[in-house]
This record gives C-alpha cells, sequence and structure tokens, in this order.
C-alpha cells in the first residue's frame, strides 16, 4: 500500500466530549498527550489525502456507491443478488436500528466483503474475511476501514472505527483479534485526566497477527511482522521482527510466528 498511509502522519483530531458515547474504553491507563499522532477519525483515499465523502450528503453518496458496486456485480451476475439483498436489509433495519443497522447486518451476513463495501470500506482486490465481524462506532459506514490486496481477516474479529483501520497488503489479521481505535471514559472523573481521543491503528504489507491479538490505538505495526496469539500491542512495532507477550516485546526472529491463517 501508499506509504504515506502506512506512516500515519495525519495529524490526530481529539473527539469532543458531548460527541463521545459514554461508557466506552479501550482499558489503556496512559495519559493522552499531543504526541499522540495518527489520521484521526477523518477518512482517507488511498493516496493519504483526505476523503471528501464525508461532506457530501448522505443521500448522495449512498447512490454513487450503490450504482458504482452494481456496476461491478454485474460482471458477476452471481453476486449480483447478494449486493441487492443486504441493500434491501440495511434499508429495511434502518428505521428500527439507525446506525447500527449496515453493522448489524455484517455481523450475520455470509459475504461480508459485500457489506463492507456497501458500507464504503475500501477492499484490495483478493482480499477475504471470515464470518461474524464486529464493527464499533461505524457511525452507519465503514469509510474508515481500508484493506490492501490479498489481505486474510478471521472470524470474530473486532474493528473500532472511530479512526481509521488500515490493513497493508497481503497482511493477515487471525481470528478473535480486536483493533482499538479510540478511548473514553465517560462520565467517570477519569475523564479530567484522560480526554477523550482517537489514533489510528496500521499493520504494514505482509505482517500477521495471531489470534485474540489486542491493537491498542495508535499503534503502527510495519512491514513483514509477526505478531503471536494473544500479544497486547502498543506503539510501534519494527518491520522485519517478532513479538509476543503482555505487553507486546520483541523476541528473536527464531520465534514460531503462530500464523494467523
Amino acid at each position: 500500500m501508499d506509504t504515506a498511509i502506512l506512516a500515519g502522519r495525519q495529524p490526530v483530531d481529539r473527539i469532543d466530549k458531548s460527541q463521545a458515547d459514554v461508557g466506552h474504553t479501550d482499558g489503556t491507563i496512559a495519559p493522552v498527550s499531543g504526541a499522540d499522532q495518527g489520521p484521526g477519525s477523518q477518512t482517507l483515499h488511498p493516496a493519504g489525502t483526505l476523503n471528501s465523502d464525508n461532506a457530501r450528503p448522505a443521500t448522495t453518496l449512498f447512490l454513487r456507491r450503490f450504482v458504482t458496486l452494481i456496476a461491478r456485480a454485474v460482471a458477476n451476475p452471481g453476486r449480483l443478488c447478494f449486493y441487492l439483498f443486504y441493500s434491501l436489509k440495511i434499508w429495511i433495519l434502518k428505521p428500527i436500528l439507525g446506525d447500527e443497522a449496515i453493522s448489524s447486518v455484517l455481523y450475520s451476513s455470509f459475504f461480508p466483503d459485500i457489506v463492507l463495501k456497501l458500507g464504503g470500506a475500501q477492499i484490495g482486490d483478493g482480499a477475504r474475511f471470515g464470518r461474524w465481524l464486529t464493527v464499533h462506532e461505524s457511525r452507519g459506514h465503514f469509510r474508515n476501514l481500508i484493506v490492501g490486496k490479498d489481505v486474510f481477516v478471521g472470524k470474530h474479529v473486532l474493528f473500532d472505527l472511530s479512526a481509521p483501520v488500515i490493513l497493508g497488503d497481503r497482511c493477515a489479521v487471525g481470528a478473535k483479534c480486536t483493533l482499538i481505535t479510540h478511548a473514553n471514559f465517560g462520565a467517570s472523573c477519569l475523564s479530567a485526566a484522560f480526554p477523550p481521543s482517537t489514533a489510528s491503528v496500521v499493520i504494514g504489507d505482509d505482517s500477521q497477527l495471531g489470534w485474540g491479538c489486542i491493537v491498542v490505538k495508535g499503534s503502527v505495526i510495519g512491514k513483514e511482522v509477526l505478531v503471536l496469539p494473544g500479544t497486547i500491542i502498543s506503539g510501534s512495532l519494527k518491520d522485519s521482527s517478532t513479538y509476543g507477550g503482555n505487553p507486546g516485546r520483541q523476541l528473536p526472529r527464531s520465534q514460531p510466528p503462530g500464523a494467523a491463517r
């Protein structure tokens, strides 16, 4: 993927407390500082520029995405019916579930990639997704999810899309991994010391996360990195390295990788 995205150099925007959901937290206790860098809650194009979609009327965005997806689906008639089916299901559930309608449809879908694309996620060719994906803080769309080519995402993965989650080409996210992009202590007195904040999560090309890993907001995982199952990651991980443990620490490269696939 584009190196400008993987570098995560866009400034972080702290979210206003009035816009934050009460009671959500990533469980971290480190104070938030101005040094916490990442793309924030803004959406990125693959070239690393800000997406102007957020400024467009919701109806216009939906119609444009729907027409584009239908045009692509015509090339594969067998999938066309699923595009129509999931679009109709989201439309029916929207008055009942609001912004959570599309996340609910994604969780139960047999073809998660179709629902992700309907929600505006950028999905590269050859990407594969397991079932029962959970999206937190979708706000009715998946535009903060950017996935490269030939990516593998296992079952029961949780994406927090308060800020962008960027998966590089040929990387893998094992089953039951959690990728967190925000912290919010809600009405707790801790909010005075640790204000609500967001920061992106970036996983570089050819990296693998084993089952059950937790990646904390602001983390940047380099290229060709092996993360062993159950590891908790916070911060930057060096290219061509192996990490494991809680908290995650660098291990000898000969350590068994615990591949996600």
